[in-house]
């Protein structure tokens, strides 16, 4: 609960850790007014309520935010939590991009993997002893669903300990730790933890700053604006050559050669649409006749630019967040 004390002073306090036997706004709505009742409280205080984009919870009729605003005198007003909007914005855009997709599949591959087995993660250990990278960041974190921090941590702690990893897995006799080093050794991995974990470290830092307790209606706006622009400077050329510069100096410290990066075949549009499709609404930017000559670097510039930037990220970002601020500004 966030409220405000009589100098002006915006607390949050946690009022309950409450076991629930279903999720259905019905429910939630008595569970919440049991406790709020218990409390010496009423909704009929309540000014506002913030959650996720659920039904259950934002639902017009039956969420829980329109039986707490029928109950309550002051009709709180409802609005989507904006850390959980950009959350969204990340996974819809991950999900759908070619590269990102593709990096956070070999992660999760590697956190089950290594933790699989207490020799396998033993041998992990031994490897970052020997190489010195046992003194910082070093337990690999399953990839979850919607935390999306917790990815940022996971990104930085796989690169930060690839080294390690690539040493295990080439001690390891088996196929399976064959294939999985295959796998991470494609030069376009090296550049997807590069250019993600950069990425994170920008929203990460806008996400927690959403969720701050100090954080009011204009200063999450002016951080939003602030993580556009950001955004925004990444994609142009100088950003691209330093990031395609530090992954290529990643694989040479990691004896990768670039130019034996893993091709993808490419698919043929349908022979009766050959004559009049364009192929590149048919495949992604790597997939098409048009980019199949291109070299590494080109490759990758049109992965971020067309993939990324222009056709999914700052597309989700524009309608998302045009649609949060319309609510906002609709209910003020």
């Amino acid at each position: 609960m966030r409220y405000v004390d009589d100098d002006g002073m915006v607390i949050e306090s946690l009022l309950a850790l409450v076991h629930v036997a279903e999720t259905t706004g019905r429910y939630l709505f008595d569970k919440l007014q049991e406790i709020i009742t218990s409390l010496g409280l009423s909704f009929d205080f309540l000014v506002g309520q913030y959650y996720d984009g659920a039904s259950n919870m934002s639902g017009a009729y039956n969420g829980l935010q329109a039986l707490i605003k029928h109950a309550a005198k002051l009709k709180p007003v409802y609005i989507h939590c904006w850390a959980h909007t950009l959350n969204l914005i990340l996974q819809d855009t991950a999900k759908s991009t070619l590269l990102c997709s593709r990096t956070f599949e070999l992660l999760q591959k590697i956190y089950v993997f290594m933790e699989g087995s207490p020799q396998r993660h033993g041998e992990y250990l031994k490897s970052l002893e020997a190489l010195q990278l046992d003194d910082g960041m070093l337990a690999l974190q399953t990839l979850s669903g919607t935390r999306w921090s917790a990815k940022c941590v996971n990104l930085r702690i796989v690169k930060r300990c690839l080294p390690a990893i690539f040493r295990s897995l080439e001690e390891m006799s088996d196929s399976d730790a064959s294939g999985l080093l295959t796998a991470v050794k494609d030069p376009c991995f090296v550049f997807g933890l590069e250019f993600l974990t950069r990425l994170f470290l920008l929203v990460n830092a806008a996400s927690e700053a959403l969720q701050s307790i100090d954080m009011d209606l204009a200063a999450a706006g002016e951080s939003i604006a602030a993580l556009k622009q950001s955004l925004i400077n990444m994609d142009n050329d100088y950003e691209f050559n330093s990031l395609f510069t530090a992954a290529v100096s990643r694989c040479d410290q990691l004896d990768i050669n670039w130019q034996q990066r893993a091709v993808k075949r490419p698919r043929k549009p349908p022979a009766s649409l050959t004559s009049f499709v364009m192929d590149r609404f048919l495949t992604s930017a790597t997939d098409g006749a048009s980019v199949q000559n291109l070299g590494p670097e080109e490759e990758l510039k049109c992965q971020l630019k067309v993939d990324f930037f222009s056709d999914r990220f700052l597309t989700q970002y524009g309608v998302r967040w045009t649609r949060a601020l319309t609510m906002t500004v609709l209910i003020f």
